[in-house]
């Protein structure tokens, strides 16, 4: 039986458990763990990663604004309202702002979709930051669970 000293508390810390876990599963099962957190930090590391999708719908009224800017904003307001259409937003938004360009068309329809914008609270996506990037050894398991069938 090891000792180890636990640093968020200050105290002694039996690791037998460890031990009998690390016999029953294998260090195996452990270092798939830690791989596995890993990878999933690594994919988290790249800014393409972490942009959303945005719906076809959505594509389309922001093509339809750039070809029909609304009459009397500026090239600063038509890049923003462009932003807030180009934001991963839910169905429930994209159908609401194709039913904009379904009732008008041309410059009627952007005006349209200015409005609903404005109306819905629609604002311009920001993604999360990405996080920075660690070497695997970096990874210590903090707390790890072996789920084993129920022996009869």
């Amino acid at each position: 039986m090891t000792k180890k000293i636990c640093p968020l508390v200050g105290a002694e810390a039996v690791t037998s458990v460890d031990i009998r876990i690390r016999a029953k599963f294998g260090v195996g099962r452990m270092e798939r763990a830690r791989r596995d957190i890993f990878e999933k930090w690594e994919f988290a590391t790249d800014p393409a990663n972490l942009q959303l999708r945005v719906k076809a719908g959505m594509k389309a009224a922001a093509g339809h604004v750039r070809k029909y800017p609304p009459p009397g904003f500026t090239q600063v307001q038509i890049e923003r309202l462009i932003e807030c259409i180009e934001a991963p937003w839910g169905v429930r938004y994209e159908r609401q702002i194709r039913d904009c360009l379904k009732g008008a068309s041309g410059v009627e329809a952007s005006v349209a979709i200015a409005a609903k914008v404005k109306e819905l609270g629609l604002e311009p996506f920001k993604p999360a930051a990405p996080l920075p990037p660690i070497e695997e050894d970096e990874i210590r398991l903090v707390c790890w669970i072996a789920v084993d069938e129920i022996s009869s």
